[in-house]
């Protein structure tokens, strides 16, 4: 891998000459100036193959979102109750399978080929959504089936990430590079169902699932372009607002981030039940929430993958993302259920009022916790071993964990 530092010529007006004997005028170009915008972690060509092949992988997952539903609703003609199991069936593997695939994914090792694997199965999967529709072969059990299984490989492609990216990136950078993937993540979310929804209504629902498939192919590409050092597999039986998140971890420590994102993310969901009034005013508050909202959710992931990769031991990387996987992922049914059955017996508005009070509570039960005073260790340590506790907040953390 080749190092992230840059060699830098004479300063500005320093007396460096020019290969040719001119003596240099210390003016940058408009390519030099476009180059030192650039994050240095993108300087690096396997970090950049790897943030290439997640930033299509995750446009082409929300392009999906919008189009595998449209073809059971538009193509299947699916009642309510169909698309509700269809939806299901994509969180459940984070459920079941969390826990034993981290388990699996740690003992085993090979991570990156694990996730090139899973990338290829994705695609066959989805791929085979169109092909049956082309050949008036689709049923809802296959669009069943094709939701599952891709769960389930979504499942060992998620746990085998955290690894490679420690792998890839330098401790003192974990929060640039959390930064630089989330904030492509943040840019799908808003680009990738508008371009879903443009590919459902110009070339059909089914033809627009091939534009996801074919994104893990553009995964697997640039993962196999890359050929990070991994640490060994665990013995058996052992256990605009991504630069802002990084210049805030900087300033406050990335661990008070975390938390008071914690608030930023639930506190303005209260606009949402409290939206009255004329419709102008309602589209206002509903919009404000999901803004602020969206920008503690963003800091909040960024932060907390820094965490995540600065003390979590290599040979537990995997179990530890599967078992977050599964308390994320896997409540989301639990929740959705929950919700319903409120919104029947006290009202949708009374339940909106739940949810906003039980993510704040969240808030609340991290402040008596050692983790807002955390910040990321300021010395490196070797790249693949284990982060210890007595870096700079990690001992706290280690002995009193939130």
């Amino acid at each position: 891998m080749r190092p992230l530092w840059r060699r830098r010529g004479p300063g500005r007006g320093g007396g460096g000459s020019a290969p040719d004997g001119r003596r240099a005028t210390g003016r940058r170009g408009p390519r030099q100036r476009l180059a030192a915008r650039v994050p240095d972690l993108l300087a690096d060509r396997s970090f950049r193959r790897y943030w290439s092949g997640q930033t299509i992988s995750m446009f082409g997952d929300q392009i999906s979102s919008i189009a595998l539903p449209l073809v059971g609703v538009l193509g299947l003609h699916a009642s309510p109750a169909q698309m509700g199991f269809l939806v299901a069936l994509e969180w459940v593997p984070s459920l079941l399978f969390g826990l034993h695939a981290g388990a699996w994914v740690d003992r085993r090792g090979h991570r990156r080929a694990t996730m090139i694997g899973t990338d290829l199965g994705r695609f066959a999967l989805l791929a085979s959504i169109p092909v049956g529709y082309a050949f008036g072969v689709l049923t809802l059990w296959q669009l069943y089936g094709v939701a599952f299984g891709v769960g389930v490989l979504s499942v060992l492609f998620t746990v085998s990430d955290p690894t490679l990216f420690v792998s890839l990136v330098p401790e003192d950078r974990y929060v640039e590079g959390n930064s630089l993937i989330y904030g492509s993540r943040a840019l799908s979310f808003v680009g990738g169902p508008s371009v879903g929804g443009a590919l459902v209504q110009f070339l059909t629902a089914p033809l627009a699932v091939l534009a996801d498939a074919v994104s893990f192919l553009g995964s697997a590409f640039f993962l196999t372009r890359i050929r990070p050092v991994e640490p060994p597999a665990a013995e058996p039986g052992k256990g605009l607002g991504a630069m802002l998140t990084k210049r805030l971890a900087a300033w406050l420590g990335v661990g008070r981030v975390y938390t008071i994102s914690c608030l930023v993310f639930t506190a303005p969901l209260a606009l949402v039940p409290l939206a009255a009034g004329p419709r102008p005013v309602i589209l206002a508050m509903l919009m404000t929430a999901e803004f602020i909202a969206g920008f503690g959710v963003m800091t909040l992931d960024i932060s907390i993958g820094s965490i995540f990769s600065a003390v979590i031991p290599n040979d537990l990387r995997s179990r530890v993302s599967g078992a977050f996987q599964a308390v994320n992922y896997g409540t989301r049914p639990l929740g959705a259920l929950t919700g319903g059955l409120l919104g029947t017996l006290i009202g949708p508005r009374a339940t909106l009022w739940v949810a906003a009070a039980g993510g704040t509570l969240g808030f609340l039960l991290l402040l008596p916790t050692s983790l807002p005073s955390f910040r990321m260790p300021e010395t490196s340590r070797p790249q693949h071993q284990p982060a210890t506790a007595a870096d700079r907040g990690g001992q706290d953390l280690a002995e009193h964990p939130a």
